[in-house]
């Protein structure tokens, strides 16, 4: 199953709030304005440029100005609809302004290194209400990584440190009623519902 089918039937008839962290070019933001019933969605992506040892990723290979180009583009994309909100900041920022419980949907699609996806992770868990979803891309192969990193070269040009699978265990470790599955390169985690 194809990640659009895959989130179109796992988010029907889900109403309330969500945020994509790493919007990119918005295809996926732009989707989820189209064809879910979620109220709103909160994109939070700095377009800045990192150093290799934080974000080794072809995404990370532009310039600060064409960063910023790329960010307009995709801010005139997504502002023709109000379902969206741009946030140009990073993701543990923008995480603090949403109360806990609050979010129905978040989708972790930024920086893949181990670290930071556990970061995310910490960041966002807290924000999704019960019986809300945290999921995410590029799940990397099952297979041993380097400290938590597994470096994959897609084709030339596209290449990235993928460390999401390392860190879903780990914080699942840390989080105990974090219990993901794995759908190809997606992952998803729905919270349970209180319980008086």
């Amino acid at each position: 199953m194809d990640r659009l089918a895959l989130y179109h039937q796992m988010l029907k008839g889900m109403k309330g709030s969500a945020v994509e962290v790493g919007t990119c070019w918005g295809g996926f933001a732009e989707f989820l304005a189209k064809n879910t019933q979620l109220e709103h969605i909160f994109c939070v992506d700095p377009y800045k440029v990192y150093p290799i040892d934080v974000y080794n990723d072809a995404l990370n290979t532009m310039t600060q100005e064409q960063c910023d180009i790329k960010y307009a583009r995709v801010y005139e994309k997504l502002n023709k609809t109000n379902k969206i909100t741009m946030i140009r900041c990073d993701s543990e920022k923008a995480s603090l302004a949403f109360q806990d419980e609050s979010l129905m949907f978040v989708y972790i699609d930024g920086n893949h290194h181990f670290s930071e996806v556990l970061k995310d992770l910490c960041f966002w868990w807290t924000k999704v209400s019960p019986t809300g979803i945290l999921a995410g891309d590029d799940v990397e192969a099952d297979v041993p990584h380097k400290d938590g990193n597994l470096f994959i070269e897609h084709q030339p040009g596209s290449f990235g440190l993928y460390g999401v699978r390392t860190a879903l265990v780990l914080f699942s470790k840390l989080v105990p009623t974090f219990k993901y599955n794995i759908i190809g390169s997606q992952f998803y985690a729905q919270k349970s519902p209180k319980t008086l």
